[in-house]
């Protein structure tokens, strides 16, 4: 389990991770969040200078608080979040080896994970980057939709 900022490096360091950890010839595959979250249509999302219409019951940060982000998670996001974990569980059950790259932003995150793998044989790694390196690397990307999101996380 990869987990750290947006931008911090973790689907990078996952993907050499697999092959490294492939080339004795086991099945290992990597699964990023990222993969659950921009799944989500845009009008269950909010960001500065958006809010969709049902973004209360999906994925929004709304301001900046004592250098933290206001990340907010909702029920339909939570669904798509549960259903990621029990995938990622069912494939280590089947015998495939699992590398995550995740963002675990609460508690509930957290515990679902602990509970969804179940006893498993799970190594935690904390992926970490300076704000201002992942603040370069969002505005890189060129892609986001939430600015300032991945330094926010970082601090």
């Amino acid at each position: 389990m990869l987990n750290g900022t947006s931008c911090a490096g973790k689907t990078t360091v996952g993907r050499a991770l697999v092959a490294e950890l492939g080339r004795d010839g086991s099945f290992w595959y990597s699964l990023d969040m990222d993969v659950a979250l921009w799944g989500l249509p845009k009008e269950w999302w909010a960001w500065p200078g958006h809010r969709g219409a049902h973004a209360s019951r999906g994925v929004s940060y709304d301001s900046e608080r004592a250098g933290f982000q206001d990340f907010m998670v909702g029920p339909d996001a939570r669904v798509v979040f549960d259903s990621f974990r029990v995938a990622v569980a069912h494939l280590a059950r089947r015998g495939a080896g699992v590398v995550v790259s995740t963002i675990v932003f609460d508690k509930r995150e957290y515990t679902g994970w602990v509970a969804a793998l179940d006893a498993r044989d799970v190594t935690w790694v904390a992926v970490r980057a300076e704000a201002e390196l992942v603040a370069r690397r969002e505005r890189d990307r060129n892609e986001s939709y939430w600015p300032g999101l991945a330094a926010g996380m970082s601090t």
